[in-house]
């Protein structure tokens, strides 16, 4: 009791003691070491731990050597206790008391020595705690290099010892010291390790070789970089000693082969071929059983011989060790799988069919191994697949027939850790490659039904976990396959989901209701085309279909009834049954819909828990192409509850949810569509007044939404109500123009509000375009009044527009004036041209009336009415505004659009003349050259007016004339400034897209010239070139030339090379197929430009200060967010242990934009090159250390103070994401950093923050894996939309045109 409450005083911190007290406190400890009774040694060795750290120095120095003479006693438990006590005393104490450690080392130098092999053991493992902690002593001193050699004269011998245990002991204590060891010390142990391996092999003394060998593998785990210039020797010589009868040395071996793959991989790179070799040879060692070899019969045995087979598994041996080497075997092929993604190809020839040849192996362990190094191949493969290679994927097709035979039988087994790792297999293969085994389905019913079956299991958390795998195939299964493909399969499929969505374990439940959503599309399957983007003609189910939509209906509306199920059940339930009512609802009885289902719906929606799940599949519902017929539509038709519905929906939008209010928006947007002419002109006028409020909230993601609404409700309602959309929302969204402009500024918000305004144009014809332009022309000139929040009230104030609202407000007229009528359109025109000739208007009106001019000339022809306006555009050059001047050139370029012959002689000319105005013209010509590009080559529709396609064709003819004033004009003086110089690049760049085989190699001869601004201009020409549009004939010629574009990397001109690294990061990023194959010569010059060039560095003066100025550091910033964007595109092409390398260097820049980007290529390695980068973790330790304890000064502003804080948190995230591939044997510092990290209590919550963040994207992203389905791009309501092969997909819903491309064209089904 006594020494029990003295522990816990001293793990108090505000205990301390006095001189006369310390040594009585000591002396009583030491002596409680050696009570008879094991329970107060126990408890005395317990307080050394908190004691150390509050005696003197002196005291613990006593301590240690009362417990070195203990070492060396009879007693067992003396020892024991006394091995303990060191072991404790050496982690507790401070790092600076290293002079009780160097008393410590000579009396365990003498106890290493001790003829009994206790002693020696227990000395062996205090001597590795030392070198783990305080390793520096054998480094540093007057006795360092001393100390190191004694020790290392003293282990290696004992190398030799005739116990196993102390041998392994000593292997452990080699692996600490090689980390402090001199090079010679180093070098000298390697050959004295040589001459016992070779004397061992002539005694053929193989327990002792296989101590060495060992040893050897230790060493490489801790000092590779020195090993590797030996592995010349060592491997060959591991390959040959592999061939010994022994399969100890062979595990042994082998293991040693895969810690050189992963540690060593540039030495050992040209010896894989010879060590996959032998693992494949290995790997099917098995001298004590006969398998039979040929795989077709085995393949082909009937059901008798099956459970022969079974019962031969389990055949077992004691003595039989050879499936250790079958194991190690598959480890070794695993780690040059998973970390030489750039052999992948090759190791699809070499290793995948034997590999599945030896899924058939009879030992759990080693079946389970080489699963999971299939699954790696699989995976490494998944990484690389649709980045512009399609070899690795083709050869997994083909193996496919192969693996589904073998694995078929595996499934049947008996045992659930073989049949969830098959199941695993097959739904990384059908995720890779989109589908893949309609031919071999059938194969695989049988063990789906066994493992989803009910049958009681002595393992019922295993069988769990079997069923949830099993269930998470057949979604990916059913998701990824067309219908046809499970012709004759259904029943069993069906009766299976059904009997495990009633299982009483949530989440099996959970997981069939997941897998019925895409039962459903299988059972009646509604097609898309993509050439009419609309629904495929809807067959009437089959008999065999409504049965089973009966039964699927009748286990979904049990699930959904229950009130006592988990929260996840009851939402998938929802999910589930929208599916259902979309796609087979007509087979469901009309008043089952009306009487039980829509009510239930309903009364779902009034639940806050499952409303937003509700929300999303009745805006589902309402979609559904069953409406496309009268018919069906009649028997799905949720009228009876519409009002109720409309109601909650308009509560919905009052909420402070944001999740709620935007999917409400989109399912009002939907039900209007649709569902308008039932919806009475009192909801609309309602609505509108709820939608107010939501367009003064100034929300960026909501407003769009808010817009597709009105878009929707403008098109679809009486007169009445557009009347209030005239006279309550119009001036609300002018308001917004003026005071948010930034919210429509562009992309969806800006799609939006020119679609509005085309919507209140089409059905209020001029009456709305006189309010509308009478309210916008009011807002430039100050005279409007406008709602706006004003301390939290709506009220109309006088506002004037901002500068940044003038392009919105000048594209909105030109939507309202394009289509309104020809008179109204003839007016606007002759007022805006008026206005821009005019001495007298504001500088606003004028500077609007030249952007809103350019927008409309760009449509339509001014050239036959406004003959001499191109005259007074180029006049307003002059004009002292840089705004008008720049507006001029802007209308300028779009007005010569509409007549290409008129204009661009104009154009030319002044380009000629030079002077002032040349950089303006240029402007011009680069918005035609931009447009035509671009506009030319998709042939959109914009405004309701088609660009016309004459002009298009006519600037061809100008091309040739167009290069050689733009190469000339390269040259000229005013050319290096540098928006000068951005422009005639943007323009050669694009230019060159029309005519690569003649302006491609131009480009290229201009390459040699001696200007490094002719240079750089010629980089940046082909960086434009990166666009979204598909040229092949261009493509193709620049693959043949971009190295030497790209080789301008080593230019001598700094800013040469910082613009070719920008360039090369854009191609990179937007076509990395034209680079992929040059990769081998330009990443060594782009790795070059990560290096901190000190020549580049130099100091500036500033009155009394010194600032360090670092010109080398936006080209290393540029080198690593190429290096960023290849790991994302290239990452096959990329030798990864190099990469790696280079991104550990990069973690010690000084640069906080480095290093953050250092932590997001490790952060994205640890997911595609996890086991590479295990291997090198602990040199990241102090790197990471160093960023998370980065302070900022004293007088840091907040800006720098945030930066400071954003990078520890960057570095706290990289550390977390990290610490899940570490493993603490091979990373012992990293791991200790990490425990560190999330203990400490010094970075508040922000480390809980993470650990959160970290969780909750691991959990999405799996979901992602196991819910990626086969996508095709089509384009409905003007924006793209992802369809799977049934059309109906389980996470994305098309549908009919007319949706909005803000509300987005799909209705989302999936779960938050």
């Amino acid at each position: 009791m006594a020494t029990n409450d003295l522990m816990n005083e001293l793990l108090k911190e505000s205990f301390a003691l006095d001189d006369s007290t310390e040594r009585k406190v000591a002396s009583a400890i030491v002596k409680l070491l050696e009570d008879k009774n094991a329970e107060v040694q126990n408890l005395a060795v317990k307080c050394l731990a908190p004691l150390v750290k509050k005696l003197r120095e002196t005291q613990v120095s006593e301590i240690a050597d009362h417990m070195c003479n203990l070492l060396t006693q009879k007693r067992e438990d003396l020892r024991d206790i006394a091995g303990i006590g060191l072991k404790t005393l050496i982690i507790e104490i401070p790092s600076s008391s290293s002079n009780i450690v160097r008393r410590l080392i000579p009396n365990l130098f003498e106890q290493l020595t001790n003829k009994a092999d206790e002693v020696t053991m227990d000395a062996l493992e205090i001597i590795t705690e030392i070198l783990n902690r305080f390793g520096s002593l054998f480094t540093s001193g007057e006795n360092g290099l001393a100390t190191a050699t004694s020790l290392q004269q003293i282990l290696i011998p004992l190398l030799n010892h005739s116990r196993s245990a102390v041998r392994k002991r000593t292997t452990v204590a080699l692996g600490s010291f090689v980390i402090y060891s001199s090079d010679e010390l180093f070098a000298e142990m390697i050959k004295r390790i040589l001459v016992e391996v070779e004397l061992k092999v002539n005694e053929e003394d193989f327990e002792k070789l296989r101590t060495l060998i060992g040893g050897i593998t230790t060493i490489s785990r801790s000092s590779s970089a020195r090993l590797g210039q030996y592995l010349n020797i060592l491997v060959p010589l591991i390959i040959k000693y592999s061939e010994f009868e022994d399969d100890e040395l062979r595990e042994i071996c082998l293991l040693a082969l895969e810690s050189f793959t992963l540690r060593c991989p540039t030495e050992v790179s040209p010896y894989l071929p010879s060590i996959i070799e032998l693992a494949l040879n290995l790997i099917k060692y098995d001298p004590n059983y006969d398998d039979g070899d040929d795989d077709d019969d085995e393949m082909d045995m009937d059901e008798e011989e099956e459970e022969e087979a079974e019962d031969e598994d389990n055949y077992s041996d004691d003595e039989d060790v050879s499936w250790k080497v079958r194991r190690a075997s598959s480890k070794v092929l695993a780690s040059i799988i998973g970390t030489r993604s750039d052999l992948l190809g090759d190791i699809y020839q070499t290793v995948a069919s034997p590999l599945i040849s030896r899924f058939k192996e009879r030992e759990e362990s080693v079946r389970l191994d080489i699963f999971n190094t299939f699954n790696i191949m699989v995976r490494q493969t998944g990484f690389t697949f649709g980045k512009g290679t399609n070899s690795q994927e083709q050869s997994l097709r083909n193996l496919i027939p192969k693996i589904c035979k073998s694995l078929s039988k595996e499934l049947n087994r008996k045992s659930i850790p073989t049949k969830q790792a098959g199941f695993k297999i097959l739904r990384e293969l059908v995720i890779i490659l989109h589908g893949g085994l309609q031919n071999s389905i059938s194969l695989f019913i049988p063990s789906i039904e066994t493992s989803l079956s009910n049958a009681a299991s002595a393992k019922s958390l295993t069988n769990t976990n079997l069923k949830i795998e099993t269930l998470i195939f057949v979604r990916v299964l059913l998701m990824n396959h067309p219908a046809a493909a499970f012709a004759g399969n259904l029943k069993s499929i069906v009766n299976s989901v059904v009997a495990a969505a009633k299982d009483k374990f949530y989440k099996i439940s959970s997981e069939a209701l997941l897998a019925t959503v895409e039962l459903i599309n299988v059972i009646r399957p509604i097609t898309w085309n993509d050439a009419t983007h609309q629904y495929g003609p809807i067959q009437p189910a089959s008999a065999e279909a409504k049965t089973f939509i009966d039964q699927l209906y009748r286990v979904i509306y049990s699930r959904l009834q229950a009130t006592d199920v988990d929260l996840e059940v009851k939402e998938r339930s929802i999910t589930a049954l929208g599916r259902l009512i979309v796609q087979c609802g007509d087979s469901i009885p009309s008043t089952e819909l009306t009487k039980t289902i829509y009510p239930l719906l309903l009364e779902r929606l009034r639940n806050e828990l499952t409303r937003i799940t509700t929300v999303r599949v009745i805006r589902a519902i309402a979609a559904s192409p069953l409406f496309d017929d009268p018919v069906k539509a009649e028997t799905i038709s949720f009228d009876s509850i519409l009002p109720a519905l409309l109601t909650e929906l308009s509560g919905f939008l009052k909420k402070s949810h944001r999740q709620l209010r935007v999917i409400s928006l989109q399912c009002f947007e939907t039900l209007i569509l649709f569902n308008g002419a039932k919806i009475t002109e009192a909801n609309y006028l309602s609505l509108l007044e709820d939608l107010k409020p939501l367009l003064l909230e100034s929300d960026l993601h909501i407003l769009p939404l808010v817009m597709s609404v009105l878009c929707a409700i403008s098109e679809r309602s009486s007169a009445r109500v557009l009347k209030g959309v005239q006279e309550e929302i119009v001036p609300v969204v002018v308001g917004i123009l003026i005071e948010s402009p930034h919210l429509v500024s562009g992309g969806s918000g800006l799609q939006s509000l020119l679609k509005f305004w085309k919507s209140v144009i089409s059905a209020g014809g001029d009456v709305v375009f006189d309010l509308a332009v009478e309210k916008l022309l009011a807002a430039i000139e100050g005279t409007g009044v406008v709602p706006m929040v004003v301390s939290g009230v709506v009220k109309s104030e006088k506002s004037t527009s901002k500068k940044q609202s003038f392009p919105i407000i000048a594209q909105s007229l030109a939507v309202l004036t394009l289509n309104t009528s020809d008179g109204k359109l003839t007016v606007t025109v002759n007022k805006l041209v008026a206005d821009i000739t005019s001495d007298s208007v504001s500088e606003n009106l004028k500077y609007l009336a030249l952007l809103t001019i350019g927008e409309i000339g760009r449509k339509i022809d001014l050239s036959g009415s406004h003959p001499t306006l191109h005259t007074s555009l180029i006049a307003i050059f002059s004009s002292p505004s840089e705004e008008l001047k720049h507006a001029s050139a802007y209308a300028l370029g779009n007005i010569a659009l509409g007549n290409l012959d008129k204009y661009m002689p104009v154009i030319l000319s002044n380009i000629r003349e030079g002077g002032q105005k040349r950089f303006l013209v240029l402007m011009s010509l680069r918005e035609i050259i931009s447009r035509y590009v671009v506009t030319g080559t998709r042939r959109v529709q914009r405004a309701g007016a088609e660009v016309s396609s004459t002009s298009y064709a006519k600037l061809s003819s100008f091309a040739p004339e167009l290069w050689k004033l733009l190469i000339a004009n390269v040259e000229q003086e005013d050319s290096s400034e540098e928006s000068t110089r951005n422009i005639i690049a943007e323009c050669l760049g694009k230019l060159s897209l029309t005519d690569p085989e003649k302006f491609l190699p131009d480009l290229k001869e201009n390459l040699k010239s001696a200007s490094p601004g002719t240079r750089m201009t010629v980089i940046m020409a082909i960086r434009f070139t990166f666009t979204d549009i598909e040229n092949e004939s261009f493509d193709g010629l620049l693959k043949s030339l971009i190295v030497n574009f790209l080789s301008l990397v080593k230019d001598a001109d700094l800013n040469v090379r910082r613009v070719t690294l920008q360039t090369l990061n854009s191609a990179a990023h937007n076509k990395p197929e034209l680079i992929r194959n040059s990769l081998k010569e330009l990443l060594p010059l782009l790795y070059e430009e990560t290096v901190v060039k000190e020549e580049l560095i130099h100091i500036v003066e500033m009155g009394p200060f010194k600032h360090r100025v670092d010109d080398g550091l936006e080209g290393r910033k540029s080198a690593f967010e190429c290096m960023y964007t290849l790991l994302e595109t290239c990452l096959t092409e990329i030798e990864i242990f190099e990469f790696i390398r280079r991104v550990i260097v990069g973690l010690n820049d000084a640069a906080y934009e480095i290093k953050v980007l250092t932590h997001l290529m490790l952060q994205r390695l640890a997911l595609t090159s996890a086991t590479a980068l295990a291997q090198r973790l602990e040199e990241t330790v102090e790197p990471l250390k160093g960023a998370l304890s980065t302070k900022p000064k004293a007088n840091a502003v907040k800006q720098e103070i945030e930066k400071n804080n954003e990078l520890i948190r960057s570095a706290a995230r990289t550390v977390i994401i990290l610490g899940k591939i570490c493993d603490p044997v091979t990373a012992p510092k990293f791991a200790e950093m990490e425990k560190e990290l999330k203990t400490t209590t010094a970075f508040g919550d922000m480390i809980v923050q993470v650990i959160q963040e970290v969780e909750q994207q691991s959990q999405t992203l799996s979901t992602r894996l196991t819910s990626t389905s086969k996508m095709q791009s089509l384009q409905v309501g003007g924006m793209n939309v992802n369809v799977s092969s049934h059309g109906l997909p389980g996470s994305v819903w098309p549908v009919r045109n007319g949706m909005s491309g803000v509300a987005t064209a799909a209705v989302e089904m999936e779960l938050s």
